[in-house]
C-alpha cells in the first residue's frame, strides 16, 4: 500500500469498471480502489474512507470528467435514498455491465464457463417497483417519514423531497405522503 495514501485523503482516479453492487473500480498505483458514485470512464476526485491491505474504499467528491455512459438521473431522490443506484448510467450500459457481472461470477466463483443468453431489457425503466420501505423517525418538528439515507441509519424526510416517487409510478407514494401529513 502506498505510504502516502491515508483515510480522508482526496485522490484523482479514472474508473475502469463496475464492481458487484455498483461501485466503480479504479487503481491508485497497484492498489484497487472501490469508489461509490463513480462510473466506468469517469475521472473523479474521491475521498478515501477505508484502507485495507489489498484495496481501499472511497466516495466520489467531484466528477472531474464524466464517462461516456453517464446520464442525468431522472429521480430527484437519486443518491440520497439509497435506491436506484445506477440511474446515472445509460440503461444499455447498465444491461451490459449486469451481464458482465453475472458472467464473471459464474466463471470466478462457480468455475462455470458458459456463454449467457442475451439479457432481455425491461420494457419500462421507471415505475416498475412493487415495494418500497419507508421509515419513521423523530424530527425536530415531530414525526418524520422518509427513506433511509444511503449508507447511514438516518432518515431522509419526505417533507424535503418532492413527490418524485409517485411521478415514477411507485405504488403507494401518495398514500405515504398522506400518512406523513396526518402524523
Amino acid at each position: 500500500m502506498p505510504k502516502t495514501l491515508h483515510r480522508g485523503q482526496e485522490i484523482d482516479l479514472t474508473v475502469d469498471s463496475l464492481a458487484f453492487g455498483g461501485r466503480g473500480v479504479a487503481r491508485h498505483g497497484e492498489l484497487v480502489v472501490f469508489v461509490s458514485r463513480a462510473l466506468p470512464g469517469d475521472r473523479v476526485r474521491a475521498r478515501v474512507t477505508k484502507l485495507k491491505r489489498r484495496h481501499a474504499e472511497a466516495r466520489t467528491v467531484e466528477v472531474l470528467e464524466p464517462g461516456p455512459g453517464r446520464v442525468e438521473p431522472r429521480c430527484a431522490h437519486f443518491g440520497v435514498c439509497g435506491g436506484c443506484s445506477w440511474q446515472d448510467l445509460d440503461y444499455a450500459e447498465q444491461v451490459r455491465h449486469k451481464a458482465a457481472q453475472v458472467s464473471d461470477a459464474l466463471l470466478r466463483l462457480g468455475k462455470i464457463e458458459h456463454e449467457l443468453e442475451p439479457i432481455v431489457a425491461a420494457e419500462a425503466q421507471y415505475g416498475y417497483r412493487n415495494k418500497l420501505e419507508y421509515s419513521w423517525a423523530s424530527g425536530p418538528d415531530g414525526p418524520s417519514l422518509g427513506f433511509h439515507r444511503a449508507g447511514v441509519q438516518s432518515v431522509e424526510d419526505l417533507g424535503r423531497m418532492t413527490v418524485g416517487c409517485a411521478e415514477h409510478g411507485h405504488p403507494g407514494s401518495r398514500e405515504v405522503l398522506l400518512a406523513r401529513d396526518l402524523a
